[in-house]
């Protein structure tokens, strides 16, 4: 089954022009993934989350074709079995939620259903008032929205208290 499963995905990858898109084709069939390039509809969130597993970015990155991702190179000084069981753990170290200085509140400054967008937004937010926001680190965060099936992603800061998180969203509009 994996060398059928390899063959597979490079042959996606050919069709699809990188190995992201063709992660995102293998878990939620081709057609899906050609309607959301050809018409931008969505992706189930569990195809956002392989993809984001297996290829360490968000699956709208790939969205380009000529774009390849983040090759990691195997390293050099192991043995070739080695080096490939040393990936996993390369690829998924991220910043652990335990160590993000969660708040009790929060704002959303930005939202969008791409993450690029979303982070545009607040790049924005953030430019027209600096002195509200310069000292806020936002938290991105993708959350499911009531209405849909797609969720989006979010860019929060946070608030140690309700009243501090109802000040910035009046001093914001």
């Amino acid at each position: 089954a994996i060398p059928a499963s390899a063959k597979y995905l490079a042959e996606m990858k050919v069709s699809y022009g990188n190995l992201g898109l063709a992660a995102a084709a293998y878990n939620a069939g081709e057609n899906r993934v050609s309607r959301w390039l050809g018409s931008g509809g969505f992706l189930p969130m569990e195809t956002e989350s392989y993809v984001f597993d297996v290829m360490g970015e968000p699956v709208d990155k790939f969205s380009d074709a000529s774009y390849a991702g983040k090759i990691e190179p195997l390293d050099a000084n192991a043995s070739f079995a080695a080096a490939c069981r040393k990936l996993p753990v390369i690829m998924s170290q991220t910043v652990a939620m335990a160590s993000i200085n969660v708040k009790p509140w929060g704002v959303q400054v930005a939202g969008n259903f791409r993450r690029s967008a979303a982070v545009s937004q607040w790049l924005r937010v953030r430019s027209r008032f600096p002195a509200l926001l310069s000292n806020h680190d936002p938290v991105v965060s993708r959350v499911r929205t009531p209405i849909g099936r797609r969720g989006i992603y979010a860019v929060r800061i946070g608030a140690d208290s309700r009243g501090e998180a109802n000040g910035i969203c009046q001093k914001l509009h």
